[in-house]
């Protein structure tokens, strides 16, 4: 399914006049067909449920070719990605543009992230691990720009009603996930020759992502949402 391409339904006629509300309710009725229909849509990534990439360029195509039916224009563009050094994470910026005959316009932009050492522990053999790190950043990236798009968390409670959901219950457990991570950057650093980070910088980094609010240096200083907007974003 990971490589299978996926189609939605080919959108119903709709007037020019329409909306973006009636566009956004097309979508996320169609969304939730297939979802529902087809549970292999939904893949497992580093513990927690994610959409496949054909299932989210399928979603980015209904959006677009729904909205060139009504004679609108949508415009979307991929960042090239970018490498944080420190954790050999890659980031991909997703926008789009979309203008409707009504003389709406919407502008969104998104950004995902996937670092190489959480390819390598999904898979140690894998000699893509820079593809497909790409590959996983930008879905994530179209995701979080469709859920922009759609104005509300659809995806995700789409998944959770399919799938349920990997969400540790106590703080014990999001602090094992989070260690977990680093320690899986900090052998790619080795493999490289690279000294490892800690999990102080770790935090540090999490703050300037404005994934944190508390002062303290440590993960048990974190509240139990701060351990799991940090776990949200890896």
């Amino acid at each position: 399914m990971e490589n299978a391409i996926v189609k939605l339904q080919a959108p119903a006629p709709m007037p020019q006049e329409a909306t973006f509300t009636d566009i956004l309710e097309k979508t996320k009725s169609r969304l939730e067909e297939l979802i529902k229909s087809n549970p292999n849509t939904v893949m497992e990534i580093n513990g927690r449920y994610e959409i496949t990439r054909p299932v989210a360029l399928a979603i980015k195509g209904f959006i677009r070719d729904t909205i060139l039916a009504i004679g609108g224009s949508v415009r979307f563009s991929t960042s090239q990605p970018q490498v944080i050094e420190e954790t050999q994470e890659l980031t991909v910026k997703v926008e789009c543009l979309i203008s409707l005959p009504s003389g709406q316009v919407l502008e969104e932009s998104a950004l995902g992230s996937c670092s190489m050492g959480e390819i390598s522990a999904k898979n140690e053999k894998n000699i893509r691990t820079y593809h497909d790190a790409v590959a996983t950043a930008e879905t994530r990236a179209i995701k979080r720009l469709i859920e922009h798009i759609l104005g509300e968390d659809v995806i995700n409670r789409l998944i959770l009603e399919v799938k349920g959901s990997f969400e540790p219950q106590d703080k014990e457990e999001l602090i094992k996930r989070i260690l977990e991570r680093v320690r899986r950057i900090n052998e790619q650093r080795q493999k490289k020759g690279k000294k490892p980070i800690t999990v102080k910088f770790f935090i540090e980094e999490a703050r300037k992502r404005g994934w944190i609010n508390s002062k303290g240096s440590s993960l048990e200083d974190l509240t139990e949402e701060e351990l799991k907007r940090i776990i949200k974003g890896l």
